[in-house]
């Protein structure tokens, strides 16, 4: 699998910044292509989020954990989280061996403008938590009601959640099961470097045929069965 850093490498190569046989980056701190190299990763990062904005990446799940703590309401999640894998989110509590205790915390109807009103000291009535809700700010958070009291102090609850797949340091694994895809999604990202490195309009990146035609070859490489047609499932 390819790193952040391979592929900024890659994607420098492709474009003859680089040519030489041992004038590989080796860290994001090189100084050697430093303008290049910036622009590399923003190439990478752009790309990314267009696919991941399309819906053609594929989410990665994970699980996170949250640990009660007697009188706080809030609490951070995780630092790569995006967003509730489910529908209709919830918690669960964990027995202190790992396994559940068969008890829900769910996502309080209609969040936390609808506690506000339905419950005016939502924020201070201790008990026992049955519900979590959104909690705007900086850091993704949540809330919990009721807060927890000294019986649930250091209970833990887990969640699963989409966790971002945005790379931010070298060693950040691109989001592509083989080298293949990996490679094809950086053709993309090196053409892109190519408009952003020759100063050409970016919305001429969309009718690019080199682009286009490496954006097609990803999604197809991506595909875990075989596309339908109007005779059924086409095997060929």
């Amino acid at each position: 699998m390819s790193t952040f850093l391979d592929g900024v490498n890659r994607v420098l190569r492709q474009t003859a910044i680089i040519t030489g046989d041992d004038d590989d980056l080796t860290s994001f701190a090189d100084t050697q292509h430093r303008a290049s190299m910036n622009l590399a990763q923003i190439a990478i990062q752009n790309t990314l989020t267009e696919l991941s904005t399309d819906k053609l990446l594929p989410v990665e799940q994970t699980d996170g954990t949250l640990t009660m703590v007697e009188g706080t309401r809030t609490y951070d999640l995780a630092n790569d989280f995006v967003r509730f894998a489910e529908e209709k989110p919830f918690m669960l509590e964990l027995d202190g061996s790992g396994n559940s205790a068969n008890r829900f915390m769910r996502m309080y109807p209609g969040g936390e403008a609808q506690l506000r009103r339905d419950i005016l000291d939502y924020r201070t009535q201790s008990g026992t938590p049955n519900y979590f809700y959104d909690v705007h700010g900086s850091t993704k958070a949540v809330g919990v009601f009721q807060v927890p009291n000294n019986l649930y102090d250091g209970k833990v609850f887990r969640y699963i959640y989409e966790k971002s797949i945005y790379p931010t340091v070298a060693t950040s694994v691109l989001p592509f099961t083989t080298d293949q895809e990996s490679h094809t999604f950086l053709d993309m990202a090196s053409r892109r470097f190519q408009f952003m490195f020759t100063k050409q309009p970016m919305e001429g990146l969309e009718q690019d045929i080199i682009y286009k035609t490496a954006r097609t070859s990803l999604v197809n490489l991506m595909r875990q069965s075989y596309a339908t047609t109007q005779y059924g499932y086409d095997y060929v």
